[in-house]
C-alpha cells in the first residue's frame, strides 16, 4: 500500500499518523517518510504559498507516539544550484507548487534573495518506521 501526504497541517498530523497505524497499515507494516529540506519551502514562502514544512524532530515524536518504531533513518546532504534554472525547473514551481501564478522571474527572483551565492546546501531525512507484528 502507498500513501502520500502532502502538506498536512499540523493539527491534522497526529490523527493521520494514528489512523495509518491502527488501520491502514497491516500488523508488521513499514512507512517510510521523507522530511523536506527548508530550501524548497522557503522559496514556495517567497511566492506566496504557505508550506506546512515540520522539523524532523516533531515528525520523529509524532510518529512514536501513534505507535510506529524507528528502524532507519538516512540524512541525505546535496547541493542544490539555483544559479541558472532551466524553464522546465521554473515551471515545476509555478504549475505543481505555487496555487497562484507566478512569472517564470519570480522563482529566480525569490531563489537569490534567500541564496546570494544561487546554492542551498540542504538536508534531507528519509526515515522507515514499522508496526509491531
Amino acid at each position: 500500500m502507498y500513501v502520500i501526504v502532502v502538506a498536512v497541517r499540523s493539527d491534522e498530523r497526529k490523527q493521520l499518523l494514528k489512523n495509518l497505524h491502527d488501520n491502514w497499515l497491516p500488523a508488521g507494516g513499514f512507512l517510510v517518510a521523507l522530511s523536506i529540506c527548508r530550501s524548497h519551502g522557503q522559496i514556495l514562502e517567497r511566492l506566496g504559498t504557505p508550506m506546512y514544512l515540520w522539523e524532523y524532530a516533531e515528525a520523529d515524536s509524532l510518529f512514536l507516539e501513534a505507535g510506529f518504531t524507528k528502524r532507519h533513518v538516512y540524512e541525505i546532504q546535496y547541493t542544490r544550484d539555483f544559479t541558472n534554472p532551466d524553464e522546465l525547473f521554473l515551471r515545476f514551481y509555478n504549475y505543481d507548487y505555487v496555487g497562484k501564478p507566478v512569472t517564470l522571474d519570480d522563482v529566480p527572483e525569490a531563489a537569490k534573495e534567500l541564496y546570494p551565492d544561487g546554492k542551498a546546501r540542504p538536508t534531507d531525512i528519509l526515515a522507515v518506521f514499522h508496526t509491531a507484528f
